[in-house]
């Protein structure tokens, strides 16, 4: 089969779901997510035997599942055995059955044991490849006895296009960044410090980004050579600077090359 225009007039109709779900894929990414959209589909306990999903979207391998807004779908969880322990598993099963597609919440129910239950075996796909079943596991509901423990979340969530873009990148001759969306930064490169004499020999390296000055942030260096890394050390000098030390064992001068990464807020 040859190459064909989706986003196109083509005279006749040929849009398929593969098709929406291979943009979705490729935007969002080929694995499972929650959306940021609505409650996100969040969980709550309503009693032993019921878990409440609320309102909000998923995305299986591009296929998009919506809870509309405002709804709520709930889950029932089999009562517990006294003196067992289980896990159970809600999950968003997608399925194909003579081609007609389907995406539906349902609960996965685990195997008694007395002190270390596991969880229950999820079904995988790749819906890509022709699979015709696949289950996202969305939450774990830890079971004591009769007891239903706070349940815990196992899926994760789409970063959006703004989020994305949020995370830059950058550098100055050899001094590389990248600043994520939380504010995290990290930083590295590296520089050849020359020794005269034995002794220790120091360095001060100005960051192409500053940190927050009342944060401390992580750094640390070790020397591309055959020399020991415990003879150097970076330290935090200001928000924008390292001091590296290396400590010199030679009697000759000698060319370090030094490597460093400093890491923070």
């Amino acid at each position: 089969m040859s190459l064909g225009i989706v986003t196109g007039y083509t005279g006749a109709a040929h849009v398929t779901a593969d098709d929406d779900a291979a943009l979705n894929a490729g935007i969002i990414g080929a694995d499972d997510y929650v959306l940021k959209n609505g409650n996100r589909l969040s969980a709550a306990i309503i009693d032993v035997n019921t878990v409440r999903i609320s309102d909000g979207d998923l995305v299986i391998q591009g296929r998009l599942a919506r809870l509309a807004q405002g709804t709520t779908e709930d889950m029932t969880i089999v009562n517990g055995t006294v003196g067992q322990k289980r896990n159970d598993l809600i999950i968003a099963r997608y399925s194909k059955t003579d081609d007609i597609e389907s995406i539906v919440l349902a609960v996965l129910k685990g195997t008694d044991h007395p002190t270390t239950p596991i969880d229950p075996a999820v079904a995988t796909g790749v819906l890509r490849t022709g699979s015709i079943l696949h289950e996202m596991p969305l939450y774990r509901v830890p079971i004591n006895g009769l007891v239903v423990g706070a349940v815990v979340q196992l899926f994760s969530e789409a970063r959006t296009l703004g989020e994305a873009a949020e995370t830059t990148y950058g550098g100055v001759g050899n001094l590389k960044w990248v600043k994520h969306q939380n504010g995290l930064i990290e930083q590295w490169g590296s520089i050849g410090i020359t020794s005269t004499e034995a002794g220790a020999i120091d360095e001060i390296i100005t960051l192409p980004i500053n940190f927050t000055v009342s944060n401390a942030f992580f750094a640390e260096a070790y020397i591309c050579a055959e020399w020991n890394e415990e003879f150097v050390h970076v330290r935090q000098y200001s928000a924008s600077q390292i001091r590296i030390v290396v400590q010199s064992g030679l009697s000759t001068s000698a060319m370090y090359d030094v490597r460093y990464y400093c890491k923070g807020y």
